[in-house]
């Protein structure tokens, strides 16, 4: 497979990024809506980790759900650039939306411990493991279902061989010393 053009990466990209936006939009939608049938509070996840990183902190409660949420929809947005190397890769689809998906998640549940923003997963309940596994798989898939569907008509994925294709591409990109 030959590797993807400057103007086609550049597509791509603009393409990750669209799907990620779209992601998280479908996370925040179903975060919102379990926690309504829950009766849960907003979380403040996002601020606190992002926070932490930038050194930063809301002066207020207002400014807090601001920070919030432009830390929420920068992060979601951002993560969509994970489809556009996958997709350099070889990667569509969904076996895509699976990496996608194990990636977002796993860094989640190393990330928010490591930043006091949340208990370790050894801490949860299965309930609520399973609940924040759906919110991403939601984002992932939807994220996934996006960046394939604005996918230039000769760049539509081809579901046989994609794992060989993966594969392939990735042997052929690691230098070996």
């Amino acid at each position: 497979m030959p590797v993807m053009k400057a103007r086609n990466r550049f597509e791509a990209i603009g393409r990750s990024l669209i799907a990620g936006l779209a992601g998280t939009a479908a996370i925040t939608l179903s975060t919102m809506i379990e926690a309504k049938l829950r009766g849960r509070p907003d979380s403040k996840t996002p601020s606190k980790v992002g926070g932490k990183v930038m050194g930063v902190q809301p002066r207020d409660p207002s400014g807090g759900k601001r920070f919030n949420q432009i830390v929420h929809w920068q992060y979601g947005t951002m993560w969509g650039l994970f489809l556009a190397v996958a997709d350099e890769l070889g990667l569509r689809g969904a076996p895509a939306s699976a990496a996608h998906f194990s990636a977002l998640w796993s860094t989640e549940l190393v990330m928010l411990p490591a930043a006091n923003a949340a208990e370790p997963i050894t801490e949860w309940g299965a309930e609520e493991i399973a609940i924040d596994a759906m919110h991403h798989a939601i984002y992932a898939a939807t994220a996934g279902m996006v960046y394939d569907l604005l996918a230039p008509k000769e760049e539509v994925f081809e579901p046989i061989g994609t794992i060989k294709r993966f594969a392939k591409n990735l042997v052929e990109n690691i230098e070996l010393n």
